[in-house]
């Protein structure tokens, strides 16, 4: 899918290599209200249309810092408003644990004005997401737990992780965080509840500490 830029692109060099390509800040507005009124209104299958929105987003680059996770966020938003299972597949880990060639996509499509490879890249890593996701569901995994104890939030969040923590057997808080999208304190509060409630139980200290599912439930 070939690109059409109307706008100038601003380009930042160091030691004589680009190492990344933005909008020019005058044009970052209109071109982020193009986009979204785009996705809005197009009939481009989603899983396409979301992988757009999202390297238009890193290609705009409109924030100093974190605009792929802005982007990714997007993918997600996109997906899940077609089908709510994309809430909580773990797209983000996928892409987390293949970096670099998330990053090489990117600066291939960059490169070529083109946004092929950065959607192939895309639509791998969601296969690869739906292919990991475990055959039972948060109902399986925890089986005869006090869920009603839980508030609508705790539930979402142990419903995110659940997947996770079938398919690996445990979860950091770290990874947690990628899968939710929540902060550390956050993490923290709701791993805390769930130990409380026998719902989990906890392994090591600090950056070691892991969770499981608690085998006497």
């Amino acid at each position: 899918m070939k690109i059409t830029r109307l706008h100038s692109v601003k380009l930042q060099i160091l030691f004589d290599k680009l190492i990344h390509a933005g909008a020019n800040y005058k044009f970052v507005p209109q071109l982020v209200t193009d986009l979204l009124s785009w996705a809005k209104k197009t009939d481009v299958h989603p899983l396409i249309k979301s992988s757009i929105v999202h390297f238009e987003i890193e290609f705009i680059h409109p924030f100093i810092d974190g605009n792929g996770r802005i982007g990714r966020l997007w993918q997600t938003l996109v997906l899940s408003k077609w089908n709510e299972l994309f809430a909580w597949l773990p797209v983000e880990t996928v892409v987390y644990e293949n970096q670099q060639g998330y990053y090489d996509a990117l600066a291939i499509s960059q490169k070529s004005g083109d946004s092929v490879s950065f959607i192939e890249f895309m639509l791998h890593a969601i296969l690869q997401a739906l292919e990991e996701l475990p055959a039972r569901r948060i109902t399986d995994i925890f089986t005869d737990i006090n869920t009603d104890k839980l508030s609508k939030a705790e539930a979402e969040f142990l419903e995110q992780i659940a997947g996770y923590v079938d398919k690996n057997g445990e979860i950091t808080n770290y990874r947690a965080q990628l899968l939710t999208n929540k902060s550390d304190i956050s993490v923290k509060k709701y791993f805390a509840k769930f130990v409380e409630l026998g719902l989990l139980e906890v392994e090591g200290k600090n950056k070691g500490r892991k969770y499981r599912i608690n085998k006497k439930q």
